[in-house]
């Protein structure tokens, strides 16, 4: 099982859990997006562009076996956590949705 953390700064804490494809119960499906400074910020881009930044560093996918995301949106940064113990930050993509 691989489990996401998000963290946004000055608000709630939000915990999203991926369930490996073997499980076969079902869960419900969430979105998550964050809306500031005229952006909006899609939950799943983030790990998107989190674990590009893993598997572009020479590891393998299947070795990543947890990610938190810290979106701070003061900074225009998400900082990263790769299991446990690897860290990181990446800015917050200008291509994501304006509104």
């Amino acid at each position: 099982m691989c489990i996401l953390t998000f963290y946004i700064l000055k608000s709630n804490i939000f915990t999203v859990v991926m369930v490996n494809q073997s499980n076969r119960r079902k869960y419900m499906k969430t979105d998550f997006y964050v809306e500031f400074f005229g952006k909006q910020v899609y939950k799943e881009d983030l790990v998107k562009q989190a674990k590009k930044i893993w598997t572009d560093a020479g590891n393998k996918a299947s070795d990543l076996k947890s990610l938190n995301l810290y979106l701070k949106p003061e900074d225009n940064a998400v900082y990263y956590v790769f299991n446990d113990s690897e860290n990181g930050s990446f800015a917050i993509d200008d291509n994501q949705n304006d509104f």
